[in-house]
């Protein structure tokens, strides 16, 4: 399993995150944003709100509800 150690919004709804191996990896959410879970990501000010809640990219909404990606499909979907 990998977990993910810091993440930092960057240009055009992608992510740079580092795992728990050291290895910093690019995540392309763009593809994802008109999956319903994933519409909120679509306002660049929340997308940018991104942190890593145990071991996983996490978004806390307005009401409290959390978007989260597993940190293994995020591994092995960025480049």
């Amino acid at each position: 399993m990998h977990e993910v150690i810091k993440v930092t919004p960057l240009e055009g709804f992608c992510l740079l995150v580092q795992f728990e191996n050291g290895e910093l990896k690019t995540k392309d959410m763009s593809s994802l944003l008109n999956k319903p879970a994933f519409r909120p990501l679509k306002d660049i000010s929340f997308f940018k709100s991104a942190r890593v809640i145990n071991g996983a990219i996490t978004w806390i909404t307005s009401d409290g509800d959390e978007i989260d990606l597993c940190p293994d499909k995020t591994y092995q979907s960025s480049y």
